[in-house]
């Protein structure tokens, strides 16, 4: 078994956090930095962001999908703490997992299935995209990075040997 990390690498089909620390909300969670980050001020939004490509043989088999966030909750007036929710979406259906957050930065990850049902395959990954949805509680809620760890099993290839006699 083999595996591989995947970060956001562009702007998905949706910008929907109120605010980031960079230029594009990708590149404020494509690395393990808590000091870029995007960050929802009230109510609940999301981003999509592209991935970047699988780079793995076509006939590879998935054996999981395992989406890991980063996030964190700053609490300004009495009330809760604010939620993040991370997963994948493919043919316009999410499937996502969504943790409380605390007032600490700390990690979250969550085994993801196949949206739509099914296999994950080599194929889907090209138009997959990175689901990340912050609800602010009664403050203010934060991502610094979303990535994917997929294991995969390689496919063989059979090299065939001809004999002449």
């Amino acid at each position: 078994m083999a595996s591989i990390t995947l970060w956001p690498d562009a702007a998905g089909t949706l910008t929907g956090i109120d605010d980031c620390t960079e230029a594009n909300h990708w590149s404020a969670v494509d690395d393990l930095i808590d000091s870029s980050y995007v960050r929802q001020d009230s109510g609940t939004d999301s981003d999509y962001y592209h991935m970047q490509a699988l780079g793995i043989p076509g006939a590879s088999i998935i054996n999981s999908v395992r989406v890991r966030w980063r996030a964190y909750s700053h609490k300004i007036f009495p009330g809760g703490f604010g939620d993040a929710a991370g997963g994948l979406r493919l043919g316009g259906v999410n499937v996502t997992v969504s943790f409380g957050l605390d007032n600490a930065w700390l990690n979250y990850d969550a085994l993801i299935s196949r949206p739509g049902g099914g296999s994950w395959t080599v194929a889907d990954f090209a138009a997959t995209e990175f689901v990340l949805t912050l609800a602010s509680g009664s403050g203010w809620s934060a991502c610094s990075s979303i990535r994917v760890d997929i294991d995969y099993t390689p496919s063989l290839s059979v090299n065939p040997i001809l004999f002449i006699g």
